[in-house]
């Protein structure tokens, strides 16, 4: 079973991978006239080894050609050669790729890519989500009698940090900056005299911070 652990690989490196791990799925598929249909490509979805993972990029070349049937030594040969460009359009300039470049990969080639990796199925969360979920803990905790614990100035872990997102509370007329030290969600208070919560100003403590996505 071939795995790019350990190297970050070339485009062509992927496409060979590629080729080889999916070989027994997609001639199997092909039956005994070594032929596949698009309900023979549905049917590697039945399959419960990893060889599933070829089903979406089988189909995709279905839909993308418009062929009733391929041979699937073809098929093979043409689906690692998409797999390859695909990697060779998020390479970098040494035509690498990254596990953060595999991110912006086609949706029917990325779980291949981190399966290959080693990596399993990738976390579909992004940054954007994980600072979401910050806010919402922070909202969540203020709006519940403040749910949090005051902090004796600056909380080590975020000294020196910028905050991962700030906002306007409205109802309190007040400045929130949300930080995350380590695993821990903080957040700081920033107000003027005229502010109802002018005596939170300061830093508190949520808890633990949401996950990060594996790769940002």
């Amino acid at each position: 079973m071939t795995r790019l652990t350990g190297i970050t690989p070339t485009s062509e490196q992927l496409g060979a991978a590629w080729r080889d791990e999916f070989r027994e799925a997609i001639l199997e598929a092909g039956g005994a006239d070594g032929r596949l249909s698009e309900a023979s490509a549905r049917r590697i979805l039945e399959r419960d080894d990893t060889g599933r993972l070829a089903a979406d990029n089988a189909l995709a070349f279905f839909e993308r050609t418009g062929q009733k049937t391929v041979s699937a030594t073809k098929l093979l040969r043409v689906l690692g050669l998409e797999v390859q460009q695909a990697g060779a359009d998020v390479a970098g300039t040494n035509n690498r790729v990254s596990l953060r470049e595999g991110r912006r990969l086609p949706a029917h080639i990325r779980p291949d890519f981190f399966h290959l990796r080693g990596k399993g199925v990738p976390d579909t969360r992004t940054y954007a989500d994980f600072v979401a979920d910050a806010v919402s803990s922070v909202r969540a905790a203020i709006a519940d009698n403040w749910n949090a614990t005051p902090q004796r100035g600056v909380p080590g872990p975020v000294f020196g940090t910028r905050p991962i997102e700030q906002y306007w509370d409205a109802d309190n007329r007040a400045n929130i900056y949300i930080h995350v030290g380590g695993d821990q969600l903080y957040f700081s208070v920033g107000a003027t005299r005229t502010s109802p919560i002018f005596d939170r100003v300061g830093w508190h403590h949520v808890g633990p911070a949401p996950a990060r996505p594996e790769i940002q």
